[in-house]
């Protein structure tokens, strides 16, 4: 059960979760939590005062500026886990660069209402970064984490489809929390971080993305059409939502499309790295037919090659269908269907786990590809 322990004074020794002391990352030291990325060294006692904490909350640091990631105009991201969201009127508004409720309303200065505030930002004065504070209620992360395990069960025994999901919020609180620095409630925010279902939410990661025919028909559609610069665009697309399934298969739990790039080359071997920027910046493509065409191949097969290295990595994971196991689910699920739609989605989804009878390129949806 996620407990919240006794306000305490925040110690200037490191707590954090998977956030090491080194380099450009963000680190506790003297009192002050060090931002190197941003050139900032910041009080805990001030930082702690701008959230306006109570008895029993959690704090934690979290965002690029502490995984070593971010920049001059980076934002530090706070997260208050609390028994119940604050009034707004419990808030000095004027201090602050901005107040928002749960519905997303900005407070004023003005107003005086009992509404619960959200998110709290403030700026830091002669910088281009701010401090964004939300609150979160420790019923909201006991409902997130039974959420996760509930699609969970859900997906391990559904191969085909999962449109069930958290929203991108809980899905960046989820990542933060797991590279954050505690600031405050260090017993609490050790029951969070235990009581998160890792892998259940690894896996879910991963099936959010991966193996998605509906994309593939639709670049087919494009192709067939010759409409070029949505088959590449779409190509492309696919090309990174695959590669990011493949690294969130690894661990990766930064789920957002503008980070897949700068985590390719953690999680990529090296060819797979040159290929995927190679595809990723679009290198040799121009408007004609045959150099969209060459594109939409390369990233078809570069996908085929995401697909057969994503197969151990699922075979590794106790808690993810893969392999004979995953590939008897599929045919049970499909079936005596034999439709040309049937067979070719199965057919894409089982490439994964480890059957691959032909490139994807060469299924009938992209016979037009030879005619272009």
């Amino acid at each position: 059960m996620i407990i919240n322990d006794k306000i305490q004074s925040s110690s200037c020794l490191q707590h954090c979760s998977s956030v090491e002391n080194s380099g450009s990352k963000g680190y506790v030291q003297l009192g002050k939590l060090i931002l190197p990325l941003a050139n900032l060294s910041l009080p805990i006692s001030e930082i702690l005062e701008q959230a306006y904490l109570e008895e029993g909350d959690i704090l934690f640091c979290a965002g690029t500026l502490i995984e070593g990631q971010g920049n001059l105009c980076s934002d530090l991201d706070v997260y208050v886990i609390t028994n119940q969201l604050r009034q707004a009127r419990s808030i000095s508004i004027s201090r602050h660069h901005r107040v928002l409720t749960e519905s997303r309303d900005i407070v004023r200065a003005d107003e005086c209402t009992t509404d619960p505030v959200r998110l709290i930002h403030t700026t830091i004065p002669g910088r281009a970064t701010k401090i964004d504070i939300e609150f979160r209620t420790f019923a909201e992360v006991v409902n997130l984490y039974a959420s996760i395990r509930d699609i969970y069960e859900y997906a391990a025994h559904n191969l085909i489809l999962l449109t069930k999901r958290v929203s991108e919020r809980d899905e960046s609180f989820i990542h933060r929390l797991q590279n954050s620095v505690c600031l405050h409630g260090h017993v609490g925010y050790d029951s969070l971080l235990a009581e998160l279902p890792k892998e259940q939410y690894r896996y879910l990661g991963y099936r959010w993305v991966a193996s998605d025919f509906s994309v593939l028909l639709d670049i087919a559609g494009a192709v067939s059409s010759n409409d070029w610069l949505r088959a590449v665009d779409l190509s492309r697309e696919n090309l990174i939502a695959q590669t990011s399934g493949y690294m969130r298969a690894q661990g990766l739990t930064n789920f957002r499309r503008k980070w897949v790039s700068y985590y390719a080359k953690q999680y990529l071997s090296e060819d797979l790295v040159q290929e995927f920027h190679h595809l990723y910046l679009l290198q040799r493509v121009n408007a004609t037919p045959s150099a969209c065409q060459a594109f939409v191949q390369r990233s078809l097969d570069f996908v085929d090659r995401i697909f057969e290295r994503t197969h151990p990595v699922l075979q590794q994971q106790t808690a993810f269908p893969s392999g004979e196991e995953a590939r008897k689910e599929l045919d049970t699920a499909q079936g005596n269907r034999n439709d040309l739609y049937s067979t070719l989605e199965y057919e894409y989804r089982k490439k994964a786990y480890g059957e691959a009878i032909r490139p994807t390129a060469d299924f009938e949806i992209f016979e037009w590809l030879s005619l272009a």
